[in-house]
């Protein structure tokens, strides 16, 4: 397989060496795999400095994230070519009819590996009977190697929701991660452990690729080429810039360091977990090759974060030198600005006058484009948080910001909210068109909320239905007019507090599919409240799972299934996997509610 790849790979460099230099300035864009991070540095480097342009391309890197499908959006034209993870995705892809083609590998090993607890796990043929954490597009990959070679069964597997926490409190559990990321976030939480990587047992995987599609290559061979230059020049600077500012930084103070840092954690606030950065390495192991892994170098002092330094050293030592150099990795100079979180929730906690603590203090950040789910047992403060998000309740201490800016400031954003709460709280006496036009009216805007009111009725029921009193409709349509009145604002965010609990299963399941539509084709950001397991599996991107007394966030679950999802994604396996773990966490949310009590 890896010959094959070899080959392929040959033939598309040697394609592109036969085309001509890009024409001047030709703009190209590239999609990475995440959030920028470290591992991302040499395009950044690239476009910080000038190096693409030089070349004759003006390159623009788009992040991608959490339920970002880059290969579709490469397949709908939305970006040139993109990052792969590994060169083992990519053929897979390509076999299952996709006709894409990775012209260039950054990192020669794939820095994957699994992660156990110091002195229960020694070696990978220790995981054995173990249970171990994975996502599920591990499953269609390293997994699949890790099975064969070693004997893991499938029945050892949990989803893996890029949260440490259920790790961190089973000394029984292995989890995978990133050479350069899960093993430091574990250490800062107090826990010694192993990272074992696959390269170090004949997991022969290239990583971070450019992947395009065949016809890119073909239709723009001068510009994927020049592309491809000026990366390769960008992780040279990337790694000789990291030298230089490490020897100009000495005695400086720490804030001053690594602009890409500040840049991400702006980007990306500092409550940010569903998934740490792959920023710095962690622990060592015992397997071959294990010192390359030491956090600490013997004999010299560290300074700053553990493993600023080391991680980068560590780094050179585990990528094969190239003709163009060593991929060094480290923060870029700078990196393009990003969006903004849609919600950053900061040690925001409430207490009622009367002594009650409705939720200690609470770190959650929401990107733009996201749907999350609050999951939890009754009294957990899910509406509490909510609500605090909406500007409907102050929160004892703390900060809440909605893109960057205070609640109450989110008009200076140029962006809008909407709530729809559990009941419908429409006007009963008034017509249908009246009650979606409200908020317009309002603002006095009433000309200009007539036609929303029309169009939010009609694709659901017959023209009637605009015009005839709220009072006389199901308590399903009755929710569709709430929704309706959310959206003729025009909103960019849209909370909501369990909207359909009083709904039949039948219905509620209908205005689920209807509110999925509606999130993607207007490109919202969803906070969304429910007691359902199944509701929120089935709506979220990720779940957020609460317990009560006092109301507090104990474990993020990121749902990594491909949208649109149809009722049918209700009876698959992944889906009952899902709803399993979720099941668990909600069982022992109630059980500490109860030790509590």
């Amino acid at each position: 397989m890896k010959s094959t790849f070899i080959r392929t790979l040959a033939a598309a460099a040697a394609g592109l060496a036969l085309s001509a230099g890009a024409q001047a300035q030709d703009k190209f864009t590239y999609m990475t795999n995440w959030y920028a991070q470290a591992e991302h540095g040499g395009f950044y480097q690239a476009v910080a400095t000038g190096i693409y342009r030089k070349y004759g391309t003006d390159v623009t890197v788009k992040m991608g994230g959490p339920q970002v499908n880059i290969m579709q959006l490469m397949a709908a034209g939305q970006t040139d070519c993109i990052m792969g993870s590994s060169d083992l995705q990519m053929m897979i892809a390509r076999s299952g009819g996709l006709p894409i083609t990775t012209v260039a590998a950054i990192f020669q090993k794939d820095p994957q590996v699994l992660i156990g607890h110091d002195g229960v796990v020694n070696s990978f043929e220790d995981m054995k009977g173990k249970t171990i954490l994975i996502a599920p597009s591990a499953q269609r990959g390293y997994w699949l190697w890790l099975k064969q070679k070693y004997g893991f069964t499938d029945a050892q597997t949990r989803p893996y929701t890029f949260n440490i926490q259920p790790f961190v409190a089973d000394k029984n559990t292995v989890q995978q991660g990133y050479l350069t990321s899960e093993p430091f976030a574990i250490q800062k939480a107090g826990v010694k452990a192993k990272a074992f990587l696959f390269a170090d047992r004949g997991w022969t995987s290239y990583a971070t690729t450019i992947s395009c599609m065949d016809e890119t290559i073909k239709g723009r061979g001068p510009a994927v080429a020049a592309f491809v230059k000026g990366t390769m020049e960008g992780w040279k600077s990337y790694g000789r810039s990291g030298a230089r500012q490490r020897a100009d930084q000495e005695g400086q103070p720490q804030h001053d360091r690594r602009a890409a840092r500040v840049q991400r954690g702006q980007a990306q606030g500092d409550g940010h977990r569903h998934r740490p950065r792959r920023a710095r390495a962690g622990h060592r192991h015992d397997e071959p090759g294990a010192h390359r892994l030491q956090l600490q170098v013997p004999g010299r002092q560290q300074a700053g974060r553990p493993g600023q330094g080391d991680a980068r050293r560590r780094l050179q030592l585990l990528v094969r030198q190239g003709p163009e150099g060593a991929a060094v990795i480290r923060e870029p100079v700078s990196v393009l600005a990003a969006a903004p979180p849609a919600i950053e929730v900061l040690s925001a906690h409430k207490t009622y006058p009367n002594g009650t603590v409705a939720l200690q203090p609470v770190d959650l950040t929401v990107q733009e484009g996201e749907f999350v789910t609050l999951l939890g047992p009754s009294g957990c403060g899910k509406s509490t948080l909510l609500k605090m998000v909406a500007g409907l309740l102050e929160p004892t201490d703390g900060r809440l910001l909605l893109w960057r800016k205070p609640v109450a400031q989110l008009e200076e954003t140029k962006r809008r909210m909407a709530f729809v709460f559990q009941s419908p709280t429409l006007m009963p006496r008034a017509s249908v068109e009246a009650n979606v036009r409200l908020p317009l009216d309002g603002r006095r805007r009433a000309q200009r909320g007539r036609r929303p009111g029309r169009r939010c009725a009609r694709p659901r029921g017959p023209q009637e239905v605009c015009q005839g009193a709220a009072r006389a409709l199901s308590g399903g349509m009755q929710m569709r007019v709430s929704i309706a009145r959310s959206l003729v604002v025009q909103p960019n965010l849209l909370l909501m507090d369990e909207p359909f609990g009083a709904l039949d299963e039948i219905t509620r399941h209908k205005l689920d599919s209807d509110l999925l539509d509606l999130w993607r084709a207007k490109k919202l950001t969803v906070v969304f409240v429910t007691h359902s397991i199944h509701e929120a599996v089935f709506l979220s991107t990720r779940v957020i799972m609460m317990a009560a007394r006092p109301g507090r966030i104990v474990e993020e679950v990121v749902i990594d299934e491909p949208y649109p999802r149809k009722p049918d994604f209700m009876v698959t396996p992944r889906f009952a996997e899902y709803a399993r773990h979720l099941q668990e966490s909600l069982l022992r949310a109630s059980q500490e509610t109860e030790e509590v009590q």
